[in-house]
């Protein structure tokens, strides 16, 4: 599954919706529970684990994909 779609499922909205700008600002859907929710869905997909302030900082579609490259994940 992709990034984008993946982040479109759990925040509940259409994938066209997400863009490289998205984020915790600019999208009243992501919101804290659903961030978690979020997060959660990030670590079982790609099979890894975030620490609390990576968690904390991964506040947009651009830094939750940055940090996954910076894993060796291919996104």
């Amino acid at each position: 599954m992709s990034l984008k779609k993946l982040l479109a499922d759990v925040l509940r909205v259409y994938e066209q919706n997400i863009t490289v700008d998205t984020s915790t600002k600019t999208l009243k859907a992501w919101n804290s529970s659903r961030h978690v929710e979020l997060i959660m869905a990030i670590e079982k997909c790609y099979q890894i684990r975030f620490t609390t302030a990576e968690i904390v900082s991964l506040q947009s579609f651009r830094q939750i994909k940055e940090m996954l490259i910076k894993r060796d994940i291919v996104v």
